[in-house]
Formats: structure tokens, C-alpha cells, sequence
């Protein structure tokens, strides 16, 4: 009797304690936009991420796997799945944060905006994967930094010389692209800059050793200018660092064309 009873006690101090114990706090909600406008574009060009005050966020001609990346920090090209759509179809965004009068967002916000937008507007499902990838990081090279915020200044990559480009009002994440198909690898911003900047990158391209046509044309050789390497590093205070290891990858899982507005 007296052991059923000390188990008796023993289950009921039990029971209380779990009562008590305080259930775990909800997840705080999504920051989400105030209101957002979303149309096709009606004009081809270029992608456009307008840096905006007082809590706006703009872009143009965005497709849906542009506002992916840019919502999940993640290149498109760890980005597979939906319809053909996603990919081809573009889109011009408007949108503003509530309450805001002329408070800037933190571009980590924007991100955390965007991603609930995709949820309420296009119905974006998705599944976060980690694989194995290899790729470059673009990142600085010393805390002296060589290019100029942009002035205003229109977007543009130009040749201004046999091996020099300008980049004007280029982000660091669009140059990163650019750099991958240089080096014929994927590469990655990681230098945690953000807007858009101005600057120039002169270099020889190795690769224009084995791909001139004119058998009558000098055969150049790496002392016709530095690496894409070197001369990164040495004009612009930045580095392709080579990366080995587990990348997040994305899939869709679900996705519908945008609701009206």
C-alpha cells in the first residue's frame, strides 16, 4: 500500500512539473511590406535593384529566380525546379515597409521582406538542401577598398581597351558573376558591400592564349599583363579565394504566377 501510494505521489509531482514547465515562445512573425505592386515588365533590359530611402524597395525586370537569390542571398545557379516561367517571365516591384517615413531598411530586413512576399504573392514553397560545391568567394583583399560608391552614373560594363573594362553602378554580386565567367568557375559575392559602385579592372585573360584564330598572331604569354588574380587584388583590394565544401541549394517545390494587386 505504501509503495502505491509513494507512486501515486511520485506521477502527481511529475504531472505538475510538466504542467508548469512553460511552453516555447513563438516564432516572432516575418517582417512583411506594407503594400508591394507587382507587374510584368513591359520593356526588356536589364535587372535593376533600385537602392532606395525611407523603407521603399524597387526592382525591374526581375524574374522570379532573381528574387530568390536576392531574397536567400544565394546564386540562381543553386536554384532548381519550377516552370519554365520562372526563368523567362520579368517583373517590375514596388513595394514599401509600414510605417516607415524615412528610416532606411537594413538590406537584411529587405531580404526577410521579400521572402514573404514570394510566400503571399507567388505562393512559394521551397526545400533548403545542403551539397557538396566548388566554387570562388570574391572577397576584400585589405580594408583599402578601390572603387567608388556610384554617382549617379548609368549601368554599364564597357571595353575601353584591348583587356580593360569600366563598371559603372555595377553591384559587387553582379561583378562576381561577371568574374565566374571570366575564370570559367562559378564565383560569389562575399565581401558584405552593398549598393552599387564605379571602378575599372585591367588584366590579361588567360584564356586568350588558346582561343585566337589568326595563326599569323603572337603568341602572348603571362608577361603581357597580370592575372585576373593579380590584377584584383593590386587595383581593387579584392581576391578570389577558391572554396570546397557544403553549399545550401535550393528547389521549388510550389510556385503560381503573382496574385492581382
Amino acid at each position: 500500500m505504501k509503495q502505491t501510494v509513494a507512486f501515486l505521489n511520485g506521477l502527481f509531482v511529475a504531472s505538475m512539473y510538466a504542467v508548469a514547465q512553460p511552453s516555447p515562445a513563438p516564432e516572432p512573425p516575418s517582417p512583411q511590406f506594407d503594400a508591394a505592386s507587382i507587374k510584368a515588365s513591359r520593356a526588356p533590359g536589364r535587372e535593376v535593384l533600385y537602392h532606395l530611402r525611407g523603407g521603399r524597395f524597387k526592382v525591374d525586370n526581375y524574374t522570379l529566380y532573381d528574387l530568390i537569390s536576392f531574397a536567400y542571398d544565394i546564386p540562381k545557379r543553386r536554384i532548381a525546379g519550377g516552370p519554365p516561367w520562372t526563368r523567362s517571365d520579368r517583373f517590375d516591384i514596388q513595394a514599401v515597409a509600414p510605417g516607415e517615413t524615412g528610416a532606411d531598411l537594413e538590406n537584411s530586413t529587405k531580404k526577410l521582406m521579400v521572402k514573404s512576399l514570394l510566400a503571399a504573392r507567388f505562393q512559394l514553397q521551397i526545400r533548403q538542401e545542403e551539397r557538396d560545391s566548388s566554387e570562388y568567394a570574391l572577397e576584400r583583399a585589405s580594408n583599402t577598398m578601390r572603387i567608388t560608391p556610384n554617382n549617379g552614373q548609368p549601368y554599364s560594363i564597357l571595353r575601353t581597351g584591348a583587356h580593360t573594362f569600366l563598371f559603372q553602378n555595377v553591384s559587387i554580386a553582379r561583378f562576381a558573376n561577371f568574374l565566374g565567367s571570366e575564370i570559367g568557375n562559378p564565383a560569389v559575392d562575399k565581401t558584405g558591400l552593398d549598393g552599387t559602385f564605379d571602378f575599372s579592372l585591367s588584366w590579361y585573360p588567360l584564356k586568350a592564349i588558346t582561343t585566337s584564330r589568326d595563326p599569323a598572331a603572337p603568341v602572348p604569354t603571362r608577361d603581357a599583363g597580370p592575372d585576373i588574380f593579380a590584377a584584383l587584388r593590386d587595383q581593387l583590394g579584392l581576391k578570389l579565394v577558391s572554396i570546397h565544401g557544403m553549399q545550401t541549394f535550393i528547389a521549388i517545390l510550389h510556385v503560381e504566377l503573382p496574385s492581382a494587386n
